[in-house]
Formats: C-alpha cells, structure tokens, sequence
C-alpha cells in the first residue's frame, strides 16, 4: 500500500484525488476475497503456508480500510462535519485532520505487520529468516517511537516493503523455475509489481504524478494476486 504522511498530502496531483479513493476500494475488495479464499483453501487443505497468507491479507483488508476512511475523511470532511455540527469550524477542522492521521498511521501498521506476516510463507519451519525479520520489525517499532522526521519515516517504511517484496518475488520466481508453475510466475510478477511501486514512490516522490502512477502499479500488484488465488479456487 502507498503511504504519504500528513504533510505529503499536498503531492497527489489535482487529476488524481479522489480517484485514489477508487483505488483503495478496489484493492480493499482484492484483499479481501484473497484473505477469504486462502482461509477456505487453509481449510481444505490446513496447508500452514495458506494459513500465514490469509492472516497477512486480513491485515492488509485492514489496512486499505483505515486508509480508505482517511481518504474520505480529508477529501469529504463533510461526512464527519454533519455529524458535529455544533462544533466550532476550527475544532472541525482539527478532528478532522487527527482523524486522517489515525487512519494512516494504523494503515502503516496494519501494513507492516501483514508484510513481516508473509515471510512465513516462504520460510520453512527450521530457518532463521522470520526471527530475522521479526527482530527488524522491533528494531522499526522502536525507531519510529521516536520523534525524527517524517520524511526519514517516509523513505523507511517503504524501503522495508520494497525489501520484504522483493525477497518474496525472488522466493517465487525460484519455485517457479523449479516446478514452472504458472500460478508460482503470477506470483512473481504480483510481488515484483508492489516492490516497484514503492520503489517509483521513493526515488521520484518529488514529482507530481509518481503517487498515481504507484498506486495503479500496486493495484496491478494485488490483482494479479487476485487472479492468482481465483485460478486455485476454481481448480
């Protein structure tokens, strides 16, 4: 998912605001009925490799939906203004924008934390890499406790996608290269699509147009995740 903090909101160019919105629903519904397709297929098959999918996924359904609430909250404040009418305008305006940040920074969370969920399914039982990842994520929580700047959280958070996605395409592009299965390569090309998105995201931040850009590119990402599991569940 691609995160600006509160001051970067200015950079989504006027062509693309709120049709962001958009977006983020059609991943929040991508999420979704890949979180409850790898859960049923968990089932199935209690294959742990699905389960540590699905759990990733919800995180991620949550993530879109906090963010998909911050982006309406910001760009139609009207929805929480009707609802405090008696408020002063300047108190408006103040629970409004906390109400923006709140989204965003627990779509930063739920992100993360469904991100580091992932490196379980490509891990086995015995390796070391989870704890790795695990021991960075503590290391992430205690940097972002705290106050440095919001930029610096910026290029972090998304450089740690950018890893995590990668190791994971690489991970899938080995498999499929040894099985060559074409659903293992729509897995490759999904989590290579969301790793450069982000890396678009932190090289050319400065330019108006990239966010745009970053969010078709992962949207991308996750539909072919979609495809993915609806190629297995038709099976």
């Amino acid at each position: 998912m691609i995160l600006l903090f509160p001051n970067h909101i200015d950079m989504i160019p006027d062509w693309f605001r709120g049709s962001d919105v958009v977006f983020e629903i059609i991943s929040l519904f991508a999420t979704f009925f890949i979180f409850f397709t790898a859960r049923r297929i968990y089932k199935h098959t209690n294959d742990k490799q699905f389960k540590w999918f699905y759990y990733s996924f919800f995180m991620f359904f949550l993530s879109f939906l906090s963010k998909t609430f911050s982006y309406i909250v910001i760009y139609y404040p009207v929805v929480i203004k009707t609802t405090i009418h008696n408020l002063e305008i300047v108190s408006q305006k103040i629970l409004v924008f906390n109400a923006y940040v709140i989204g965003i920074n627990l779509s930063m969370i739920f992100m993360l934390v469904g991100s580091f969920m992932l490196i379980k399914t490509i891990s086995k039982s015995k390796e070391t890499l989870p704890y790795v990842f695990y021991s960075y994520f503590i290391a992430i929580i205690v940097f972002f406790s705290n106050v440095i700047s919001e930029n610096y959280r910026f290029v972090l958070f998304h450089i740690t996608l950018i890893f995590i996605f990668i190791i994971i395409s690489l991970s899938y592009l080995r498999k499929y290269n040894h099985k060559k299965n074409n659903n293992l390569l729509l897995l490759f090309l999904a989590f290579l699509f969301l790793a450069v998105s982000h890396i678009i995201l932190v090289i050319f931040f400065p330019c108006f147009g990239t966010y745009g850009l970053s969010e078709i590119i992962q949207l991308i990402g996750f539909l072919f995740i979609f495809v993915t599991y609806l190629r297995v569940n038709m099976k």
